[in-house]
């Protein structure tokens, strides 16, 4: 089967309040919907999904826990990798090291054999961006091993960077589109794969 035939025999993953349902490419449900999160307390939310030329995918989402006023407040991004037939692959892990202040808005792609690369919004900062919010990634293996540390997207550190959106081909490439303010710009970064 080429390529082509494989992108197009792709599942479908359909998140809704984290309880996702693996589906054909032509939308039919294949088995009933499975809970993604194991962290369970408080809210989760901010969900995306990437899916592997072999079927299998990786959910990323921002978990908000703990109280303001008593406990502090952790908002950190997390992820889970699963099989095309929607079985765990590991377990759920951390996505950010960086986590004094608020991760949100995650997003993920897919990359070269079922390596990934998420990238998400990170208040206060990891890196040189520490006037506002900042746009961080981490790569991954396609075991779901680390590829190197918490990086910074943007390289533009005033203001406010937000919305990050991703996409990657099967050589690794990716390439990054994400808000800035004050100025209301669109900021494009192409990252060619790091041997």
């Amino acid at each position: 089967m080429d390529s082509r035939s494989v992108r197009q025999a792709l599942f479908l993953v359909l998140v809704v309040l984290q309880l996702p349902t693996v589906a054909s490419s032509g939308g039919d449900a294949i088995g009933p919907q499975f809970q993604v999160n194991s962290l369970t307390e408080d809210f989760q939310w901010f969900s995306d999904v990437a899916v592997a030329s072999n079927g299998n995918f990786v959910v990323v989402w921002a978990t908000y826990h703990g109280l303001e006023e008593t406990e502090g407040v952790s908002r950190d991004i997390r992820g889970q990798r699963f099989a095309f037939d929607g079985s765990p692959l590991g377990t759920e892990f951390q996505i950010n090291t960086y986590s004094t202040s608020a991760q949100s808005d995650p997003a993920v792609a897919d990359g070269a054999n079922g390596a990934f690369v998420a990238v998400w919004r990170s208040l206060g900062s990891f890196g040189s961006d520490t006037d506002s919010a900042s746009i961080q990634g981490q790569r991954y293996a396609a075991d779901g091993a680390p590829l190197g540390g918490q990086f910074q997207v943007n390289t533009n550190t005033t203001g406010n960077q937000g919305s990050p959106g991703i996409a990657a081909d099967a050589d690794g490439n990716f390439v990054l589109l994400f808000e800035q303010h004050p100025g209301s710009a669109l900021r494009l970064r192409w990252s060619p794969r790091r041997r």
